[in-house]
């Protein structure tokens, strides 16, 4: 995998989810174009490569969520989204060898199950971190219910996203430089 292309992708989804989440905002549900930069690396990156790109990409998002929540909330709380999105990518990492993976659908499907997995984890954090004196959840009225329901909006419509842009992610893969552990074997006789 080329860490270059990582780098560049990277940074334009967190852009996009900085400046087009706030205009695709749906009763509180916005698309993550980092989860499905996530997703598309671990569909196709190799295994160690894909857990490392996952976990930086949800450190970043968790450097991002004291923007997106403010200074009077709680955040930025850093872990929550690096372990939800290696978890995602580990999940991922075993359907991986069953799936059609230039496919939209497959994207579309596996992109919910990873928003979906990964914010399960986050939701179990930061309602760990909410028992701390003091601190205080900024969906605490709400409840963790309501919270995990949320994050399943928001896994359907990064799934949505990600059927809009599986095509042009799929045209990139020659950019990313992706192998198998075979083909790498090859290249060094």
């Amino acid at each position: 995998m080329r860490w270059i292309a990582f780098c560049l992708f990277a940074f334009v989804s967190l852009v996009l989810d900085v400046s087009a989440g706030n205009i695709l905002v749906l009763a509180d549900v916005r698309p993550s174009f980092v989860a499905v930069l996530a997703v598309f690396i671990a569909l196709f990156a190799p295994r160690l490569s894909a857990l490392w790109a996952c976990w930086i990409l949800g450190l970043l998002v968790d450097l991002n969520t004291w923007m997106m929540h403010g200074p009077d909330r709680a955040g930025p709380l850093l872990g929550a989204y690096a372990l939800g999105f290696a978890f995602g990518a580990i999940l991922l990492l075993q359907l991986r060898p069953m799936l059609f993976r230039r496919r939209a659908l497959t994207l579309a499907v596996m992109t919910f199950l990873f928003v979906a997995a990964a914010g399960l984890i986050v939701v179990a954090i930061y309602a760990a971190h909410g028992w701390y004196p003091r601190e205080e959840l900024h969906w605490a009225q709400l409840g963790t219910g309501r919270e995990l329901l949320r994050r399943l909006g928001i896994a359907a419509y990064s799934a949505l996203l990600a059927l809009l842009l599986a095509r042009a992610l799929v045209w990139s893969l020659p950019l990313w430089a992706f192998r198998a552990p075979s083909q790498r074997a090859a290249a060094r006789r």
